[in-house]
């Protein structure tokens, strides 16, 4: 009885975390091909790469977690063109949040040339 109870013992102890992180494993793949799928929904509906990311962040069990759509400060008026197309992909259990970017984008100039 003893072996027995050592054995499950050794098992739980190096199985465990194991088994933990191939769960987990999935559930993050899970959370990036929702982000990449988002992404590509964002991407078509503003006609083509924007300053609009997203980022999924899973959560601890397998059907919650956060979806976040971030923006630089300055640019949210084109959370208005983008939310109507993400809210449908959002899954029920997780969040959706929007969030600007405390810094400002700030336009390159070009350098004046020389004549």
């Amino acid at each position: 009885m003893t072996a027995l109870i050592t054995i499950v013992l050794l098992g739980v102890v190096f199985l465990g975390p194991l088994a933990w992180r191939v769960w987990r494993d999935r559930v993050e793949n899970q959370a990036l091909e929702l982000q990449a799928e988002i992404q590509a929904a964002v991407n078509s509906s503003l006609g083509g790469e924007s300053f609009v990311a997203v980022r999924v962040s899973p959560g601890p069990g397998d059907h919650t977690g956060t979806v976040e759509l971030l923006v630089p400060s300055g640019w949210e008026e084109t959370l208005e063109h983008v939310w109507r197309v993400v809210l449908p992909l959002v899954p029920a259990g997780y969040a959706l949040v929007f969030r600007p970017s405390p810094a400002a984008v700030r336009p390159v100039r070009s350098a004046p040339r020389a004549a």
